[in-house]
C-alpha cells in the first residue's frame, strides 16, 4: 500500500471553529449523487466540549476536509441542519447533520419573465446566481425557449432547474458547493487513473446484458456500470471523469455518478458508482 494512505486525517470547520482528528475522534458519512438533490453529511465527534456545542447553530457554514496527513482536501461544503448528542459507552457522541447548498434551490422562488429566444442555459445561470450558488461548469447549448416564460412566487427554482436539465438532456448536480450542469456524457476531466496503486480496493460489475445486437436506449441504459470501493480519495466527486484500470473491469473511461465518503473506527473509504462513457 502507498505509504500516503497510512495516516488518516480529518478537519471540520464550523463557522470559524476548526476541529481536527488530532484532537478528537471524527467520523463521517457524506452522500452525493448526480440527481440534483442536496448532498448530505453526517459528522460525529466524540466528547466535544459543551462550550463548542453551544456555539454551533443551524445555518452555520461547514467545510469538511479529509484524506491523509500529507494529502487531504474538501469533501463537503454546506450548512448545519441538525445536531444531537447520544451516549456511546463512556463517551458522548455529537452528530451534526449538514445539507449542501443545493437545498437553496428548493427553498427559493423568483419573479421574472424571460423573453422568447432566451437560451435555456442562460436561464439556468440566472437562477443559479439568484440562489447565491457558484457555477462550477455549465455546458453551452443553443436550445432556446419558443415563447416567453414567467416565473412567480409559486415557482420552485429546484423544480425549474431540474426541468431545464431534462429539456437539455443534461445532468444537474453539485460539486462541493458549486453547480455542475453538463451533458449526459460530460463532466470534469480529472486526469486521474483509479487503480490499486491509487487506492482501488474493490470493483463490482453491474453492467446490464443485452441479447444479440439490441441497442441500448434511454429506457434500458444502466444508470451506472460499476460499484467501486477505494481508500478515501478526496479529490473525486460526482461528475468526475476518470480512468478506471482494474483486472475486473479492464481499462475504461468512466464518470462518477455517485460518491459516498465514509470514515469510522474500521474504515476510511470512498464508495462510488461509475458509468462507462
Amino acid at each position: 500500500m502507498n505509504p500516503k494512505f497510512w495516516n488518516r486525517y480529518t478537519t471540520l470547520q464550523i463557522g470559524n471553529k476548526i476541529i481536527t482528528s488530532n484532537d478528537l475522534d471524527i467520523y463521517f458519512n457524506v452522500k452525493t449523487d448526480t440527481k440534483g438533490t442536496a448532498d448530505i453529511a453526517e459528522v460525529s465527534i466524540f466528547n466535544l466540549s459543551d462550550t463548542t456545542k453551544q456555539s454551533i447553530y443551524q445555518g452555520m457554514r461547514v467545510n469538511l476536509r479529509a484524506g491523509y496527513k500529507d494529502d487531504y482536501g474538501t469533501i463537503f461544503i454546506g450548512e448545519v441542519d441538525e445536531m444531537e448528542d447520544e451516549s456511546d459507552g463512556a463517551d458522548i457522541k455529537t452528530t451534526i447533520t449538514c445539507l449542501s447548498d443545493m437545498k437553496k434551490f428548493f427553498g427559493k422562488t423568483m419573479n421574472k419573465t424571460y423573453p422568447a429566444g432566451t437560451k435555456l442555459v442562460d436561464i439556468a445561470k440566472d437562477q443559479i446566481q439568484f440562489a447565491g450558488i457558484t457555477v462550477f461548469k455549465i455546458d453551452d447549448n443553443p436550445k432556446t425557449i419558443e415563447r416567453a416564460v414567467s416565473l412567480t412566487s409559486a415557482t420552485n427554482l429546484g423544480t425549474n432547474l431540474t426541468q431545464i436539465a431534462e429539456m437539455l438532456d443534461y445532468t444537474l448536480t453539485e460539486r462541493r458547493g458549486s453547480v455542475l450542469l453538463v451533458k449526459k456524457t460530460g463532466g470534469v476531466a480529472e486526469g486521474f487513473v483509479l487503480n490499486s496503486d491509487t487506492g482501488l480496493l474493490e470493483v463490482k460489475s453491474v453492467l446490464k446484458r443485452f441479447e444479440g445486437e439490441k441497442a441500448q436506449t434511454a429506457e434500458n441504459t444502466p444508470e451506472y456500470h460499476f460499484e467501486i470501493k477505494s481508500l478515501l480519495i478526496y479529490n473525486l466527486a460526482q461528475g468526475s471523469i476518470i480512468d478506471l484500470d482494474s483486472k475486473t473491469a479492464g481499462k475504461k473511461l468512466c464518470r462518477v455518478e455517485s460518491c459516498e465518503f465514509v470514515s469510522n473506527q474500521q474504515v476510511h473509504i470512498t464508495n462510488m458508482k461509475l458509468k462507462i462513457l
